[in-house]
């Protein structure tokens, strides 16, 4: 479970799903793995990344939905677009 305290260290810009993406996974799998990445992809008992280690990389991390299907979400170092992606689409 994710702290309430904890806000967003990275902006999504436009979330962009690929046609993989949209077949595979469920709107719960992909609202998790949103809400991790904003956080720089981090779960509740990692702790916070400091903002500034986000600043200026693109950001990529890898999730599995809960029937164990791997996927990607990548942010663009300009925070304008975020992509979710199944890794055979990349």
């Amino acid at each position: 479970m994710l702290r309430n305290d904890l806000g967003p260290i990275c902006h999504l810009g436009r979330v962009i799903m690929t046609p993989g993406v949209r077949k595979s996974l469920s709107g719960q799998d992909l609202l998790n793995a949103l809400l991790l990445h904003m956080r720089g992809g981090r779960s509740d008992d990692e702790g916070p990344l400091a903002p500034d280690n986000l600043a200026g990389c693109r950001l990529l991390n890898v999730y599995r939905s809960s029937k164990g299907q791997l996927f990607w979400i990548i942010t663009e170092a300009d925070r304008k677009v975020t992509t979710v992606l199944m890794p055979e689409e990349f």
